[in-house]
């Protein structure tokens, strides 16, 4: 299916092809866990939980959601939701997403 990756380390918003199975999103966010947010018109982003625990170096980027701004560490996937549990095409374009997104570097000393 057509999904979206949003690399915050890169700066980089991307289409992506992705097989909607779970080994494979560990595998594009590198992690072991993962949470959703939603977004408007049946998007879904998911991210790795356990992304503001990882390192001293965090790359973050902020986007707008359907309950307000998220922070969210790390690289992300957006995808879209068939309204029963299951993930189906992004409903946005590249485009759509890099309007969306405001990425920052922090450095922890």
């Amino acid at each position: 299916m057509k999904a979206i990756l949003i690399d915050p380390k890169a700066c980089s918003v991307s289409e992506v092809e992705w097989d909607g199975k779970l080994p494979s999103l560990y595998r594009e966010l590198g992690c072991t866990c993962v949470e959703a947010i939603r977004l408007p018109r049946g998007g879904c982003v998911y991210l790795d939980e356990e992304g503001r625990l990882k390192g001293e170096r965090y790359d973050l980027f902020y986007i707008e959601g359907e309950a307000g701004v998220y922070d969210i560490y790390g690289r992300s996937l957006v995808v879209g939701s068939d309204g029963e549990g299951g993930d189906v095409d992004s409903p946005f374009s590249v485009e759509e997403i890099q309007e969306r997104v405001r990425f920052m570097i922090l450095e922890i000393n």
